[in-house]
């Protein structure tokens, strides 16, 4: 486990990114936000005072699958790199400022082991804008991160324990996959697709533990027509479009 900087220079009142990251063994794999089994990634920050780390801006995941083929969870294989933006107060001085973290993971194949690990970066604070790091930059931009599509027409409904969602506008995106943020949709289950020529349908059922949401929240996965591995965010109130 390392940190990287995204930025490597920061501003007054400006946000800089780093990104923590895990090289996974062949076989092995961590999770994502929902893990669906197993646990999330966790960090933890020691910065300077006044200085604010958001949330981990989340990868694509992909279905980790058991030895019997189903899904048996969320995460992630091979290099993973984790964002985040941290905020640098704008009353900050000028000069070299330390940032720490505490990773916590589950690392799983066969079988599963905790681990952790401790990073720290020095960031120089000037007045010029942020520098970016192109080399660390360009990894995290061959990640399937998530993107909004606001070229596509979003639905979804919801009638007991299965919800619908309706995409026009993507009707060419191959093995579309949905995965569910708040754990709304049970992890293992079948997401039935029905398509013609302008959208389709993913029929998702709905987990025995589902929280009270009123719309769906999440990631769909797909592979486009170039056969890159894609990710889309997903907030679709239900019977509602966007």
């Amino acid at each position: 486990m390392t940190m990287e900087a995204a930025d490597t220079s920061g501003q007054p009142g400006k946000p800089i990114t780093v990104a923590v990251r895990l090289d996974h063994m062949d076989g092995w794999h961590t999770y994502w936000i929902n893990p669906g089994t197993g646990a999330s990634t966790k960090l933890d920050w020691t910065l300077p005072k006044g200085w604010t780390a958001g949330p981990i801006q989340w990868p694509t995941p992909v279905p980790i699958k058991n030895q019997l083929g189903d899904v048996a969870g969320n995460g992630f294989e091979g290099t993973l790199y984790l964002p985040v933006d941290i905020q640098v107060p704008a009353d900050v001085a000028v000069g070299t400022a330390p940032i720490k973290v505490h990773a916590r993971w589950l690392m799983c194949a066969e079988s599963c082991i905790p681990g952790q690990g401790d990073a720290e970066l020095d960031i120089q604070v000037g007045a010029t804008a942020p520098k970016p790091n192109a080399q660390t930059r360009a990894a995290i931009a061959k990640q399937a991160m998530p993107q909004l599509r606001p070229d596509w027409s979003i639905q979804s409904s919801r009638s007991g324990a299965s919800v619908t969602l309706t995409i026009t506008g993507a009707a060419s995106l191959k093995s579309p996959h949905f995965f569910s943020e708040d754990g709304l949709i049970s992890t293992g289950a079948a997401q039935p697709i029905q398509a013609d020529a302008t959208r389709f349908t993913l029929t998702l059922a709905v987990s025995d533990r589902a929280p009270s949401v009123d719309m769906l929240r999440g990631v769909l996965a797909y592979t486009d027509e170039a056969g890159i591995y894609r990710g889309a965010q997903i907030r679709a109130s239900f019977s509602s479009s966007h």
